[in-house]
């Protein structure tokens, strides 16, 4: 054990190596800076939800299992928790009937957009068929286009989409198109629902001729024979041929190539368009 004479005699005798300095101290801003790199690496973020908080709890269903039709859609429309409301509704099926499918459509206007969404998502698949006068009406007033747009146009195939689209703004009419563009290939039913949406007065400000074309070209080359496509085609030529001057070319190509009996007709606008530039 070292004594105070000791350590006093080291201190002043100059054969005594003199003992290592401590490393220079660091800023307190660097330390900080440190710090915190260490804090990141040593304590992850969370990817999974704590127990306590989960809204997946099995007692959560029970209460939506005990009743049916409008009825069980008034519960479900009060949860203001968005995963609770997506989750009840992925497991607790509303009920394919006339009053379920007005109430769920009064409740869609009445409810913020993404519950709304996900409400009228659940009868989405309940409309691909005619409806009864009552219940198309219903469908009809719904007020929230854009979940009507988001919620049962994207994901139904029935006749009252059609009247859907043409209730549509322009601005929503073109989100749709553009919606649409992402969900290809298209079936007749898609191919009908974009000609509308672009046919529809007033007339869209934008169109995305590229894309639209190109979805047309691939098209009638798989069904040259087919009408969705020259529909499509014939509607832009004649209602946006101010939009297609830079695109004849393509588009009498494209029209040659089909055959079906509508292809007279879109390279008739194509000549009167040619005449126009």
């Amino acid at each position: 054990m070292h004594t105070i004479a000791t350590c006093l005699k080291n201190a002043f005798d100059p054969t005594v190596p003199p003992a290592p300095s401590s490393p220079p101290k660091r800023s307190s801003r660097e330390w900080d800076h440190l710090a915190h790199l260490v804090h990141r690496k040593r304590r992850p973020k969370p990817t999974t939800p704590v127990k306590e908080n989960t809204p997946f709890e099995p007692a959560l269903l029970e209460p939506f299992k005990q009743c049916r039709g409008p009825a069980r859609v008034q519960q479900i429309a009060q949860l203001s928790d968005l995963k609770q409301l997506t989750h009840v509704l992925g497991h607790v099926s509303l009920d394919n009937d006339d009053d379920t499918i007005i109430e769920t459509c009064r409740q869609a206007d009445l409810l913020n957009h993404p519950h709304a969404v996900q409400l009228l998502r659940s009868i989405a698949p309940y409309l691909d068929k005619t409806l009864p006068r009552l219940v198309n009406h219903h469908v009809l007033q719904i007020q929230n286009h854009r979940a009507v747009l988001e919620g049962l146009v994207l994901h139904c195939s029935g006749p009252v989409t059609i009247k859907l689209v043409q209730q549509f703004s322009p601005p929503l009419r073109q989100t749709l198109i553009n919606d649409m563009l992402a969900l290809r290939p298209w079936s007749p039913h898609s191919l009908h629902v974009v000609e509308k949406a672009l046919g529809q007065q007033p007339l869209l400000a934008t169109v995305p001729v590229d894309e639209l074309l190109h979805v047309i070209r691939l098209g009638v080359r798989v069904d040259p024979k087919g009408k969705g496509y020259m529909q499509l085609l014939l509607t832009l030529t004649s209602k946006y041929g101010a939009m297609l001057a830079n695109h004849l070319d393509a588009v009498e190509e494209v029209a040659s190539s089909s055959e079906m009996f509508l292809k007279r007709a879109v390279l008739g606008q194509v000549a009167s368009l040619r005449k126009k530039i």
